[in-house]
Formats: C-alpha cells, structure tokens, sequence
C-alpha cells in the first residue's frame, strides 16, 4: 500500500492575532505533516514564501516534530515566460531557488519537496493562447533546480525530491516522468476524484513500473464527490511505491489524519 502524508494548503504570517487568519502553529496542531507553500494561486513572492520556511523553522525550534514534509512551490511569471529563452529561464528560477532559501538551514531543505510549476499557467489572461509547458521547458529548468539543490548540498542535493506541477491527463504525466531527475507531479483539477488519480497511477505503473513515485493531490476549495473515507478507500490498492501527498481545506485535515491513521 502507498504511504499517504497530509499537508495543509497555505498559512498566513501575523503579528498578532487577527479575525480568519491561519498560523503554522494551528496547522501543526490540527496534526498536519507539512504545508504547502508558494502555490502560485497565493501570489506569494520570493521574499514572502522565505519569510513563511522561517516562520515554520521557529516553531520547529519550540517543537521538533512538527511540519517536517513541507511542500514548496516556484515557477516564472507569464513576463518572464514571454520575454527570455529557456536557457535564461532555467537560470532565472535557479536564481529564483537561491533567493528564496538564502538564510534556510540547509537540513530543512534536505527535507523539503520542491515543485516547479509555472506562474503563468493558473495565473495568465494568455493561457489560452499557449501550448501547455513543454517538457523541453520542465527539464531544462528542473535539471537547473537540481544545479542549485547539489551546488548547495552537494552529494545531499540529489536526494531532494523535485517535482512538476500542473498536469492535465495521465499521458502526460507520463511524458514529463521521462525526465528521470522528477520524482512526481502535483495533481490540481485531476484529483477531484479517487477514479482519476488512479488512472494516473495505472499509467505510471505501465510505463515506469517500480520506480518511487510522489503524487501530490491538492484539493484546493473542490467539493470532492467522494467523503474522505471514500476516497481513501479507493486508492488503497495503489502499490507502495508510491507516495501520496493530500493537500486539503485547513478544516478537512484532523479528519482526513485520523482516517489514515
């Protein structure tokens, strides 16, 4: 059976407590592993999703255990995307990658899972005139986020998982898998239902077999058809190569940690 670990979608920094605003401390309490940040959907920038590791590192200092498989995303703008190369991308979110961990200990980064997803494909008016990212563009900046992982953690950095976001159908994920420095994508729309994330699992078992997997499945605000319990019982067969990451509304992750339990 796959490992299943839940993630909170996001928290907010506050100097005090104010009315609807979500901490690193009530996630951890709420008995998440980790958190999800920097989605693009949050329009969170470099300096912001900095400022959220170091919130989590504090609390870390005050209590060990908590947050430790946190999920952090990265990618360029629609500008950046118009206006450079794929070479000159690749090098920008290396930069991007540099800029955002400057002063993080390098053990949280051992632990983090890092996705690259471009700004510009939940973000931009433009969308529909573009094709999806290529897998040329994926592992061209992917391969430059790896450069920066082992250039600051040496032999470590290859042991980072690094992923890509934003993956419309199984066969896809299929092609973009190819490049074998991704350990596995995230799944937004495409996992609403237990049905379409295990057509993605099939397909990546046909086509890679055994090989360690990590699917991240974020369930934004949807209303999945299915109660968690369903859901879950759904993908029990799906085989223990693979890692699943559940990403839901901060009020569905003491129920959704207690059914794994």
């Amino acid at each position: 059976m796959a490992i299943f670990k839940v993630v909170a979608q996001n928290f907010d920094i506050v100097e005090e407590a104010q009315t609807g605003k979500i901490t690193c401390n009530h996630l951890f309490q709420a008995n998440a592993s980790g958190i999800l940040i920097g989605h693009p959907e949050t329009d969170d920038d470099l300096q912001t999703i900095n400022k959220k590791i170091k919130e989590i590192i504090t609390l870390q200092k005050n209590h060990p255990e908590a947050l430790p498989f946190n999920v952090i995303m990265i990618g360029e703008t629609f500008k950046e995307f118009s206006k450079y190369s794929l070479h000159e991308i690749a090098q920008l979110l290396k930069d991007c990658c540099a800029e955002m961990f400057k002063d993080i200990p390098d053990e949280f980064i051992k632990q983090a899972l890092l996705i690259y997803e471009p700004k510009w494909v939940t973000t931009s008016n433009e969308i529909e005139k573009q094709l999806p990212p290529s897998p040329k563009l994926i592992t061209r900046v992917t391969n430059k986020m790896r450069d920066f992982l082992t250039e600051r953690l040496h032999s470590e950095g290859f042991k980072v998982s690094l992923m890509y976001g934003e993956v419309s159908s199984p066969e896809r994920a299929v092609e973009i898998l190819a490049n074998e420095n991704l350990q596995g994508l995230m799944l937004g729309s495409a996992c609403k239902t237990s049905s379409q994330v295990l057509e993605f699992v099939k397909a990546i078992q046909f086509a890679y077999n055994k090989r360690k997997i990590i699917l991240v499945c974020n369930f934004k605000s949807y209303m999945l058809s299915e109660s968690y319990q369903e859901y879950l019982s759904a993908l029990a067969i799906v085989p223990d190569n693979f890692t699943v990451y559940f990403v839901p509304p901060a009020t569905g992750i003491s129920h959704l940690v207690q059914l794994i339990k």
